[in-house]
């Protein structure tokens, strides 16, 4: 049910790609000659269209991407608890406010180390170009970066459960922010361990569809091309939606396995066994 509900939000997210993937290319079939100089000036004037389309479909992918997993996030909570999607999706959509905003405090925090890091690292570019001292400089801004990494990777355990506590407990983002810090106390190394774990995982079945996807786009590619080297803009698109949809098909494993842990941190911190065993009463 759950990787039913997953490849339904996870194929209009890949629609949505293979769309804005393409669309970049239209602008130029219709332009095709360099010789008459006002062939080429339209052409020109494709390619600044063009460009313009692959960021706008760049952003338009982020933001479908974006929204499809946060949804995601807070529906196989929701279904991890209560084992029917129907019910799930009833107790998402009320929160669905609160899951975007945790989503963007959350990014906002665990990615603020690595931009400061890259503000500095900039910073000292810029005032140091034509000094000698640049490059120690450069070279301690590098081992700093072990830290600014090693702090990412603790915001991001910390903050791990924050989009389940927005969805199962109601709480509001700065609210949900606290509670996985707190549900979190005293078991980072085992949460960071079974992270890593589902990781590998996930990984490894990703990997495996990533060949397949591979091997589908080079066939592909070869069929559209004549044997030639390339690939058309159409087989980009598919290779693009194939790509997203085999990313997302991950999600439910990785949704469920944390909302596990969640439920296991809190039945050792607050006897929410008996909470659970009263609600399937």
């Amino acid at each position: 049910v759950l990787f039913g509900f997953t490849f339904a939000v996870m194929s209009i997210v890949s629609l949505i790609s293979a769309v804005t993937t393409y669309l970049p290319f239209l602008g130029l079939q219709s332009t095709t000659g360099f010789s008459d100089p006002q062939a080429a000036t339209s052409r020109s004037g494709a390619e600044a269209l063009q460009l313009l389309t692959m960021l706008g479909g760049s952003g338009v992918r982020m933001l479908a991407t974006f929204v499809g997993t946060t949804i995601l996030v807070g529906v196989l909570a929701a279904a991890v608890s209560q084992l029917m999607v129907g019910q799930a999706w009833s107790m998402t959509m009320p929160r669905l406010g609160s899951l975007l905003g945790t989503l963007f405090l959350t990014g906002l925090i665990v990615t603020a180390p690595i931009l400061l890091w890259l503000i500095a690292t900039i910073g000292i570019i810029y005032s140091l170009s034509a000094s000698d001292s640049l490059a120690p400089a450069l070279g301690g801004m590098a081992l700093l970066f072990l830290p600014v990494f090693a702090l990412i990777v603790f915001l991001n355990i910390k903050l791990q459960f924050v989009p389940i506590c927005a969805v199962l407990e109601e709480a509001g983002p700065v609210t949900s922010l606290k509670r996985s810090w707190a549900l979190t106390d005293g078991a980072f190394w085992s949460t960071l361990g079974r992270m890593l774990l589902i990781s590998m995982v996930t990984g490894a079945i990703g990997g495996l569809i990533g060949l397949v996807i591979g091997a589908i786009t080079v066939v592909l590619a070869f069929t559209t091309t004549g044997g030639g080297v390339g690939s058309s803009p159409l087989v980009l698109a598919i290779s693009s939606a194939l790509t997203i949809l085999a990313a997302g098909m991950a999600t439910p494993i990785t949704s469920t396995y944390e909302t596990l842990i969640y439920a296991d941190l809190r039945i050792r911190k607050e006897n929410f066994a008996s909470v659970l065993a009263q609600a399937s009463n």
